[in-house]
């Protein structure tokens, strides 16, 4: 069972105030971790564990569509190990969705939603202002 569900996002704000946005999108409060690898951005709820990433290191896959390198920062949520298989499926998704949702309805960042990083699920493009 594959535990991860993955929103890439293509922001042209700093991590941080990134991060500040999507505290007040999802009602979450992350705690932020200076690594070696960069910085990472972690929350804890009943359902499971969030982070943020300023660079997923990820390489674009073409077989499978998945283009990786056109996102700078990644959402990653890991579902409780509370939860039986099939409800911890259900939560994943929603989660997942509810993620990917809430920054779609902004109109200000270009998405993608995977399962795993290995299958897109989903993927938005915001329109081109007018003006």
């Amino acid at each position: 069972m594959a535990n991860y569900m993955n929103v890439f996002v293509r922001a042209e704000v700093p991590l941080d105030e990134f991060v500040r946005q999507l505290e007040n999108l999802l009602g979450l409060q992350f705690e932020r971790f200076d690594t070696e690898s960069g910085v990472i951005y972690e929350a804890r709820t009943p359902e499971g564990f969030y982070q943020v990433y300023d660079d997923h290191w990820l390489d674009n896959d073409p077989d499978l569509g998945l283009n990786f390198e056109d996102y700078n920062y990644e959402i990653s949520f890991l579902v409780s190990s509370k939860f039986e298989p099939e409800e911890g499926d259900r939560v994943r998704e929603d989660v997942g969705r509810r993620i990917f949702e809430r920054l779609k309805v902004t109109g200000k960042y270009p998405l993608m939603y995977t399962y795993d990083v290995c299958r897109k699920l989903d993927e938005y493009t915001p329109p081109i202002a007018k003006g």
